[in-house]
């Protein structure tokens, strides 16, 4: 198999277990740039296979593009994973503020203690 085939079929897997689809082709508009997942999913995914792991920064980025790309109706999620791994072994991100407001609430009263 290709490269660009085994991503493909890595990212169809990986937003199956989400019950979501791959986009294919449709990655971009006069909005901006589209997730990797459907519109039908409740999660805006986005899917990145990197031959080393990223840094602490790349995750964040990847986050926040998935956040940039979600509707106010789907959670989002970066799923980061390095070549030659399973696909169980991925890492599934998500800022500690979105989670608060997704599944705690009161994200006000967490301080920010930035150092």
């Amino acid at each position: 198999m290709t490269t660009r085939g085994t991503w493909k079929s890595r990212e169809r897997r990986l937003l199956s277990f989400f019950g979501c689809k791959r986009r294919g082709a449709d990655y971009g508009d006069r909005e901006g740039g589209k997730s990797d997942s459907d519109d039908d999913c409740g999660y805006n995914i986005e899917v990145k296979s990197w031959a080393k792991p990223p840094s602490f920064r790349i995750l964040q980025l990847e986050v926040l593009h998935a956040e940039e790309r979600a509707r106010p109706d789907q959670i989002p999620l970066a799923i980061t994973c390095v070549k030659g791994e399973r696909d169980l072994d991925g890492i599934v991100s998500i800022r500690l503020e979105t989670f608060l407001s997704w599944f705690v609430g009161n994200k006000e009263e967490c301080a920010d203690t930035s150092e």
